[in-house]
């Protein structure tokens, strides 16, 4: 019975497994002997958000407990944004090798992860494994693409991240508008799933129930399964926008709704750890805590009611190490000795090897898979060879850093462009990456790019490589629950638009807000070089100037601001200008127009979410030669006005300060 679900077009890649395992399926009645698994993902928590990696504004006293009694993985990486890193978690594979597309999948995308890729749950299901996901999944929404369509016995949770909902419920649509047209129309309704039913729609007010729920639903998955083996994937939406701590939870902490959910989720993996006590489970059952990637709101500069991502620098979708090293644990009693840590360069495509390994498994011989078997660290086998001595990080399809022991090189920009002048830095002596070291290890820089390359040989760099696999892909994506929802659709500008000109993307996509449509507008004359608007996902107001650009206000005021200040470039701790250039020249700002980076407008883009969006300053050049900037006012609060960095030749003519 089990194993009709299984892909027929993969059956001879797992023939031997199924026949070791069809053995093990009638022992369903005894106490089993191998060991359970429970992987404990969180979305979007930050190196710094839990007590055994420094949070002190939070307190999670089951995961000291857990990291007290266990391991602590401190080199742990993920992958800076969520369905790339659940790819490589379910494939053991970079995702760009598991056909991972650009970004994340959304609600009836014609993505998601291919039918013929074989996951972790499905190789422990060989192996007589009773299998269950709970929580988000975020690879695909179509059937094909669905938990139980890849080795999950029983599903239930939201397909996708809590904010792609409606805008009168709180989602995605509500505060976000970039110059990505897959963010710009509305959410369809947020399902709530058991296998392929839909239970309901969830609602604002039902996002309070779902940590609880979906503990509930994981606690009996262990009662249930208690004499034999099980594998439980349990994938909290929190600590995700929008933040909707329990009644129960909210306000526990004093400091905001992000550290009552992150206490509400602490309390959770307690629950799940007191079931496998209660069942006298706890000595066979190995439990991996971890994150899909960095905190987006990083503490530095801000309150304390943001994420922390320290001792580290960088965010979410970037490939600074707080963008993907995350806090994770492995807790297995009488296996793994209790109070100790390993700094080995580890990911979460070693949870697949690794699991399998412990099962008695064997992964597949018919693709290359790029995880390996943490289990020598893990049980602290003496003097246990490294995993790895290098690691990719991939932004979308971009090789835009790379590792070796403890030098890392970051050889692009979050936009794909290889950085003129790139970064080196030393990871043991440099953990924050404040100190540039290129020009000092000219021989380093020249051999980690070497290795850069090699790497990107196979597995592609700004397209997949030769060793890549495919995506998977259906023709006509629908929504789970009916809606007018338009799902990605590539948009092409009108005929004779100017290749830099934006503009046409306000009357494309109905959801730019008025201030975006304005500050698209004044947007003019771009000469030959490009204005980027919308720089990042989740920017909503930066403009990055390039050589030879010519940006003309005119009259009116544009207006900047950003509930999210991910793809801003840090500056001691605040991130940087408004409208930015870096190493450009021969550019020039003209018109009577404000530029004013305070604006009320964005105060209240996410509800519940304390985020100043503040910039370090409006206008932020550095190494920059023959600019203009003329017939300007600037509107500066609690923020610079102009920061020039290394700049020379510059004429400012006739520009108004107001602070």
């Amino acid at each position: 019975m089990i194993f009709n679900k299984l892909k027929l077009s993969r059956t001879t890649a797992l023939a031997p497994l199924y026949i070791a395992a069809s053995g093990l399926m009638n022992q369903a009645e005894a106490k089993n002997s191998k060991p359970n698994f429970v992987v404990i993902l969180i979305d979007d928590m930050g190196y710094g958000d839990i007590g055994p990696f420094g949070a002190t504004t939070q307190k999670t006293p089951n995961l000291d407990k857990m990291a007290a009694e266990g391991m602590k993985l401190t080199s742990f990486y993920a992958c800076p944004i969520s369905s790339p890193s659940r790819m490589a978690l379910m494939t053991g594979s970079y995702p760009i090798r598991a056909g991972m597309p650009e970004g994340v999948f959304m609600p009836a995308d014609k993505n998601g992860i291919n039918p013929n890729e074989i996951t972790v749950a499905e190789l422990l299901k060989a192996q007589g494994y009773k299998t269950a996901c709970i929580g988000k999944w975020h690879l695909g929404d179509a059937p094909e693409f669905m938990p139980n369509r890849h080795g999950f016995d029983y599903y239930f949770g939201l397909p996708y991240s809590n904010d792609m909902s409606p805008r009168e419920e709180g989602g995605k649509s509500q505060y976000e508008a970039t110059s990505d047209p897959r963010q710009n129309e509305p959410m369809p309704p947020l399902p709530l799933l058991r296998n392929d039913k839909v239970l309901k729609q969830v609602k604002t007010e039902d996002q309070e129930a779902l940590i609880e729920d979906y503990t509930k639903e994981s606690v009996q998955f262990i009662h249930e399964n208690k004499n034999r083996p099980f594998f439980l994937y349990l994938s909290h939406n929190a600590v995700h926008v929008p933040f909707h701590p329990s009644k129960k939870f909210s306000g526990r902490t004093g400091n905001g709704e992000l550290a009552d959910w992150d206490e509400e989720m602490d309390w959770s993996v307690g629950e799940v750890l007191n079931a496998l006590l209660k069942e006298g489970l706890d000595k066979n059952t190995m439990v991996i805590f971890t994150s899909d990637n960095g905190s987006p709101f990083p503490m530095q500069g801000r309150s304390q009611k943001g994420g922390s991502n320290l001792p580290f620098r960088g965010v979410k979708h970037t490939v600074y190490e707080g963008g993907l090293r995350v806090p994770t644990i492995a807790w297995w009693p009488g296996k793994i000795k209790a109070g100790t840590s390993c700094d080995d360069i580890t990911s979460n495509m070693d949870i697949l090897p690794t699991l399998v390994s412990l099962a008695g498994g064997k992964l597949p011989t018919d693709r290359k898979i790029d995880g390996v078997n943490l289990w020598p660290q893990l049980s602290g086998v003496p003097n246990a060879k490294a995993p790895r001595t290098y690691f990719d990080y991939y932004l979308n399809d971009d090789l835009a850093a790379i590792r070796e022991g403890e030098w890392k090189l970051i050889r692009k920009e979050e936009d794909g462009h290889f950085l003129k002048t790139p970064e080196l830095y030393n990871l043991v002596t440099d953990q924050a990456e404040k100190n540039n070291v290129a020009t000092q290890h000219p021989d380093i820089v020249e051999r980690l790019e070497k290795l850069a390359q090699s790497e990107a040989a196979d597995l592609g760099d700004g397209k997949p490589g030769p060793g890549c696999r495919k995506t998977g892909h259906v023709d006509n994506p629908k929504t789970i629950l009916p809606s007018d929802y338009k799902p990605y659709r590539k948009l092409i500008a009108p005929a004779g638009t100017p290749a830099n000109d934006l503009r046409w993307l306000a009357n494309e996509s109905r959801m730019l807000t008025a201030q975006v449509q304005k500050a698209i507008d004044f947007c003019e004359k771009k000469g030959g070089g490009t204005v980027l608007f919308g720089a990042g996902r989740y920017t909503i107001g930066q403009i990055t100037l390039k050589d030879n650009v010519t940006l003309q206000l005119d009259t009116a005021t544009v207006l900047f601001g950003s509930p999210y200040p991910n793809d801003y470039k840090y500056v001691d701790g605040k991130f940087s200008g408004l409208i930015c250039a870096k190493n450009a020249k021969n550019f020039s700002i003209k018109g009577g127009g404000t530029i004013d980076g305070n604006s009320n407008a964005f105060n209240n883009l996410l509800p519940g979410v304390d985020i100043d969006g503040k910039p370090f300053a409006l206008l932020q050049f550095s190494n920059c030669t023959c600019f203009v900037l003329e017939n300007l006012k600037l509107t500066a609060i609690n923020c610079l006005p102009m920061d020039f960095i290394g700049c020379s030749e510059s004429q400012v003519k006739e520009v108004k300060i107001n602070k």
